[in-house]
C-alpha cells in the first residue's frame, strides 16, 4: 500500500449500501467510553462534568454517527458508555467479552488520555487478537507519539466517523480513509483526514447501540437526542479545538434532512433536542429556512442550541422561539480587553446585551460561558469579568477554566511560557497558575462568580418564568404527544 502521509480524504459521493457479509472487513464493531472519568467526549469538547456546569451529560453522538455506517453497511455494533451507565471495571470487561467484537474503539480525551490508555492495555489482555483503535481529539494531534508508545493500540481514527467506518469496513485497516496506523512491520502509515463534503449524502445517526433514556434535560428530566447540524468554524479563537477536528470551513446540512432526522426521532418518543452547531446561525438565509421548516414539520419538538451574539438579530430570535427553541447558549468566552486580543476573541458587551434583551423578549433562556484561568490572567481581568457579567445578566451562567490543549495557538503560546499544568479536569477547575494569580485565586473568583450571578433576584425571577412554561409545556406534550 502507498504511504498517504497528510493527505486529506474528502468523500463527496459516499454509498452506503449494504456489503456483503462474505466482503465486510469487520462485522461487529464496540465502541467503549471506559470508566475513567465523565468527561465530554465530543471531539471539540473535552470539558470535565461537574454539578456547576449548565450542560448534562450528552449522548455519545460521534459514535452513533459511526454507528449509522455500520448499521447500513450491514454490520453490527455496541456502545459500551460507561460513565453514563455507571459501570463498574468487572462490568465493563463482562460486557467485552460477551459481545466478542471484532475491532474495538475507545473514546480518549486529553483530560483521561492516560487512564484511557491503561484500559487499552487491558481489554487486549481480555480480547488478543482484536484490533484496538482510538478516537477523539488527542487523535488528531498526537496519533503517532501514541502508536508509538502503546503497543496495545493499532491504530487511530481522524475525520468524519461515517466516511471513516464505511471504509474500515469496506476496505480495512491498512486502506481505511481517516486511519492513522501502525503496520505489521512497525511503520506509521498515515491516510490523512477523512472529509465528507455534502452532509446530506451520510447516513442518519444509528442510536439504537446507546440507551437514551440516560441522557436527560437537568433539572426539567426529559429525554434528549444530539442533532448535529453543521460542522467546522471560520472564528480564530486561539484555544478551541474545533480547527483541529473539523476545519475552518463551516459545512451545513440541508433543512430538509435535519427535520427528516427530528421527525424520526420525535416517532420514536423524542420531543426534546440538542441541535448540535459550532455556530448554530452563522448563515442566516441556511438558519431562516431551518427554523422554517421545524416549525412545520416539526411543531412539538424543543431544542436547544449554541452560537455567538453578534450573529443574532430579532428576526433570527423570533423564529427560533417559534419554532420551538427555549434556550441559547452563547459562547462569550472572555470578558476582559487584554485577554480577548490575546486569544482572538472579540470583546462583545453591546451586542451580547442586545442578544440578551431579545432573549428576554422572546423568553429564551439564555446561558453564557465565560472562561478564566487563562496564563496572562490578573486580579484585574478578573474584575473585568464580574463587572462584565453585572452588566450583561444571562439568565445561566457556566464558567470554564481555560485550558491550553494540545491542537491550538493557545497551548503553544502555553508551552512557551514554562507554566506546568495542575489539574487535567479540563474545564472543571483551574489548569495552571497564571503568571499573576493562584489557581486557588481564580478558582475562588470562579465561585464568587456564580453566587454573586444567582444572588440576583432579578435573574432568578427571569430563570423561573421561564423554567415554569417549560414545565407546563413538556406535561402538556405528555398528555397531547404521547
Amino acid at each position: 500500500m502507498k504511504n498517504l502521509a497528510n493527505r486529506n480524504t474528502t468523500e463527496s459521493q459516499n454509498d452506503f449500501s449494504i456489503i456483503p457479509k462474505e466482503q465486510r472487513r469487520f462485522n461487529r464493531i464496540l465502541f467503549l467510553t471506559c470508566p475513567t472519568g465523565s468527561y465530554c467526549r465530543e471531539d471539540r469538547c473535552q470539558s470535565f462534568f461537574e454539578a456547576s456546569l449548565v450542560p448534562s451529560m450528552r449522548p455519545p453522538l460521534e459514535e452513533c454517527e459511526a454507528g449509522g455506517a455500520i448499521s447500513s453497511s450491514g454490520s453490527d455494533f455496541l456502545v459500551i458508555d460507561s460513565p453514563a451507565l455507571k459501570l463498574s471495571s468487572q462490568d465493563v470487561i463482562e460486557r467485552i467479552f460477551n459481545y466478542k467484537p471484532d475491532l474495538i474503539i475507545l473514546s480518549v480525551t486529553f483530560g483521561s488520555l492516560d487512564k484511557d490508555l491503561q484500559w487499552a492495555k487491558i481489554v487486549k489482555e481480555t480480547l488478543t487478537d482484536v484490533p484496538i483503535g482510538l478516537r477523539g481529539a488527542p487523535c488528531y494531534v498526537s496519533a503517532k507519539d501514541i502508536l508509538e508508545s502503546n503497543p496495545d493500540v493499532k491504530f487511530c481514527i481522524r475525520g468524519d466517523y461515517e466516511v471513516v467506518f464505511r471504509s474500515l469496513i469496506e476496505t480495512g485497516l491498512e486502506d481505511s480513509n481517516g486511519i492513522i496506523l501502525r503496520n505489521s512491520n512497525g511503520t506509521i502509515i498515515d491516510n490523512g483526514m477523512a472529509i465528507a463534503e455534502d452532509l446530506d449524502l451520510l447516513p442518519f445517526p444509528d442510536r439504537s447501540g446507546i440507551d437514551p433514556s440516560l441522557y436527560r434535560v437537568r433539572a426539567l428530566g426529559a429525554q434528549q437526542a444530539t442533532i448535529r447540524v453543521q460542522r467546522g468554524c471560520p472564528f480564530p479563537c486561539t484555544y478551541c479545538l474545533v480547527h483541529t477536528v473539523s476545519g475552518k470551513q463551516a459545512r451545513h446540512r440541508s433543512a430538509h434532512s435535519i427535520v427528516s432526522e427530528m421527525q424520526e426521532l420525535i416517532s420514536q418518543g423524542t420531543r426534546f433536542f440538542y441541535l448540535r452547531a459550532e455556530t448554530f446561525t452563522l448563515d442566516k438565509d441556511w438558519t431562516l429556512a431551518l427554523l422554517r421548516e421545524i416549525a412545520t414539520k416539526c411543531p412539538s419538538a424543543r431544542w436547544v442550541t449554541t452560537t455567538r451574539v453578534e450573529h443574532v438579530d430579532e428576526e433570527i430570535l423570533r423564529e427560533m422561539r417559534a419554532a420551538g427553541c427555549y434556550g441559547i447558549s452563547f459562547g462569550l468566552d472572555v470578558a476582559s480587553e487584554k485577554i480577548s486580543k490575546l486569544v482572538k476573541k472579540p470583546l462583545r458587551g453591546k451586542e451580547a446585551l442586545e442578544a440578551l434583551r431579545l432573549c428576554n423578549k422572546y423568553k429564551i433562556i439564555s446561558l453564557v460561558y465565560i472562561m478564566i484561568g487563562f496564563i496572562w490572567e490578573t486580579r484585574s481581568s478578573l474584575k473585568e469579568v464580574s463587572n462584565f457579567i453585572g452588566a450583561i445578566k444571562p439568565d445561566l451562567l457556566t464558567i470554564h477554566y481555560a485550558h491550553p490543549y494540545p491542537g491550538t495557538v493557545y497551548y503553544e503560546q502555553f508551552k512557551s511560557s514554562q507554566i506546568k499544568i495542575i489539574s487535567t479536569r479540563a474545564q472543571a477547575e483551574p489548569a495552571l497558575n497564571p503568571e499573576q494569580v493562584t489557581a486557588k485565586e481564580v478558582k475562588a473568583c470562579g465561585a464568587s462568580l456564580l453566587r454573586q450571578h444567582y444572588q440576583r433576584p432579578a435573574i432568578l425571577l427571569s430563570i423561573a418564568r421561564k423554567f415554569s412554561a417549560l414545565v407546563l409545556d413538556k406535561l402538556l406534550a405528555l398528555k397531547y404527544y404521547n
